[in-house]
């Protein structure tokens, strides 16, 4: 070997060892990511922290009202006015005040006043508590769509993950099967040149390790692909660089259909809004009965006059204040009538969604137990394909048997290991989308 292509050996080699590959993303990890950083799921709970804010603002309301009216008032025109005698009385021992009509005319310039007002609502705190009980429903709607986000993103996750595991399993037996499909195309040409197989066995060859070259190429651009998806969902850089590896997810499932049921009506985030909006729906039939009752409150005010003349300068008052319309044309019957005919309508609603509810856990654990039923099945399609392979091969290797029936026995066993392969990810997923339906995440 020549002295230049030793050291570009070396470089290379050395290259290759200091070369960092990307690191291996766990599905863990993925998940944790997720939680944390999925611009849905944190959308989501802005939501809920909205709803906690229109509570607080709400609340605000039990609260004395304190106002204040600073004014101050400047005439455009003079005012002119006469006070007739005794106006200001008839007393013993003086007489009437004033004892002569008194003409004031030519009165101008400005006033200053302020007006402090408190205000303690009374009958409106029924109404307030009400509507405080409907906003708490609000609340949990909200959580409730928050928590159903992350579990439908957390299974998103997992999929996608599974889905990189699947196409980098789809990676490994190519490249393999095309390591082991140019070796064969290397000896079938020995054997061309003694003439012991026909120019046929060649070119089979050499077409099977053509599309396996071809097959390999989709899969690395769908495995960038995938590998971009994932990332959205974990909002990061769609080019970050990662490896997957064939987490240990849960394969089994230890209730009986009729205790997942039970818990799906628990646990499963989409019922728990039907049962908040239900709530939410009977309170606001409440708050509109509430509006026959008129509103009262207590009221203490304070009032400052500037430049009062003869008038006293500071007032002290309290006051009960009521209003009600008296005539409403029945706009409060009709109301009321409205939304119970809408909390009727989320009831049938809400006990439909408790049907699909039932069907969806049904069905999903259905499908479970198909794709259990198969493993069997799937491990003897292995040793089966295995041992096809191992007598085709041996065969061939004592020149008694056609190139093609060795092609044809390693992509069987290829097809068999990638099947068995993707049984368990699709149990996997069966799995994680039964317990989604009950109101778990993976």
């Amino acid at each position: 070997m020549k002295k230049s292509q030793v050291a570009g050996w070396l470089v290379l080699t050395t290259g290759l060892a200091f070369a960092e590959p990307p690191p291996t993303l766990t599905l863990n990890d993925a998940l944790s990511i997720a939680s944390g950083r999925n611009l849905l799921v944190l959308s989501s709970a802005k939501e809920v922290e909205r709803q906690n804010s229109i509570w607080d603002a709400n609340a605000a309301t039990r609260l004395p009202k304190i106002a204040m009216e600073a004014r101050h008032t400047r005439l455009l025109t003079p005012i002119s006015f006469n006070i007739d005698p005794g106006t200001l009385g008839n007393f013993p021992g003086v007489g009437q005040i004033p004892a002569q009509p008194v003409s004031i005319s030519n009165v101008n310039g400005s006033q200053n006043s302020i007006q402090l007002t408190v205000t303690q609502p009374l009958t409106q705190l029924h109404k307030i508590t009400l509507g405080l009980e409907a906003q708490e429903q609000a609340i949990e709607d909200a959580s409730q769509k928050n928590r159903g986000d992350l579990i439908n993103i957390s299974v998103q996750v997992q999929d996608s993950y599974l889905g990189l595991v699947d196409t980098q399993n789809a990676l490994v037996a190519a490249k393999d099967s095309l390591e082991f499909t140019r070796e064969m195309e290397r000896v079938t040409k020995e054997y061309l040149k003694e003439k012991t197989v026909l120019k046929a066995d060649l070119l089979d060859v050499q077409t099977s390790r053509a599309q396996q070259e071809a097959q390999l190429a989709t899969l690395q651009r769908n495995y960038k692909t995938q590998k971009e998806q994932l990332n959205y969902l974990l909002s990061r850089d769609l080019n970050t660089d990662f490896t997957v590896q064939m987490p240990t997810v849960s394969q089994e499932v230890s209730k009986t259909i009729e205790e997942l049921e039970a818990q799906a009506q628990d646990q499963r985030p989409d019922l728990a809004q039907a049962r908040a909006k239900l709530k939410q729906a009977l309170i606001n039939t409440e708050i509109a009965r509430a509006a026959y009752i008129p509103d009262l409150g207590v009221q203490f005010g304070y009032l400052h006059n500037g430049n009062s003349g003869l008038l006293p300068g500071t007032y002290l008052t309290v006051a009960l204040v009521a209003t009600w319309d008296i005539f409403d044309w029945g706009g409060r019957e009709a109301n009321v009538r409205s939304r119970a005919q809408l909390a009727e309508e989320v009831n049938l609603q809400n006990e439909d969604a408790k049907q699909k509810a039932a069907l969806d856990v049904a069905q999903k654990f259905r499908a479970v137990e198909n794709l259990r039923s198969q493993q069997e099945a799937k491990k003897l399609q292995v040793d089966a394909a295995e041992e096809h392979h191992r007598v085709a091969l041996a065969q061939y290797q004592v020149k008694a048997n056609l190139a093609q029936e060795v092609l044809n026995t390693q992509a069987k066993l290829s097809s068999a290991r990638r099947d068995y392969q993707k049984w368990q990810i699709d149990l996997a997923q069966s799995v994680a989308e039964l317990y989604q339906a009950v109101g778990q995440a993976p």
